[in-house]
């Protein structure tokens, strides 16, 4: 069978996926939405599987926030006002710091996006991850 972010068939590596990446109205919205990519250049779409950190749009940067107690956070900048910032990391666990608390928030060049995620597929669960994408 295919796999779907939701199924049981996917592995529990691909079902993370579906925690930040929609595909065809599936999945969550911290990350980049996939549905037109995986229709498209699909060496791309490897490439940014492969390292997720080559290419990072603007709004999809990790920050990193260095508390004055010496806690570090990292995520997506999700949340901002004037008295405080909220991070998603690659879980969509929200952390949300006030101001006051903050040492330094600075950005990172590595994306949330976890390394090496083909390496832990079988063949047969890459083969369906990528007929399900292109379908």
């Amino acid at each position: 069978s295919l796999c779907d972010w939701s199924s049981d068939v996917c592995s529990s590596d691909l079902k993370h996926c579906g925690t930040c990446h929609k595909v065809r109205n599936t999945g969550g919205n911290l990350g980049p939405e996939l549905t037109a990519t995986v229709k498209g250049d699909l060496v791309s779409l490897l490439g940014n599987i492969v390292d997720p950190s080559a290419v990072v749009k603007k709004e999809y940067l990790t920050h990193v926030a260095q508390t004055k107690t010496g806690t570090i956070v990292s995520g997506l900048l999700v949340e901002e006002d004037a008295g405080s910032v909220t991070l998603a990391d690659a879980k969509n666990q929200r952390t949300r710091l006030s101001r006051d608390q903050l040492e330094e928030l600075s950005i990172s060049t590595t994306s949330i996006m976890p390394e090496r995620l083909l390496e832990q597929l079988s063949p047969q669960e890459l083969r369906d991850l990528f007929a399900w994408l292109r379908q």
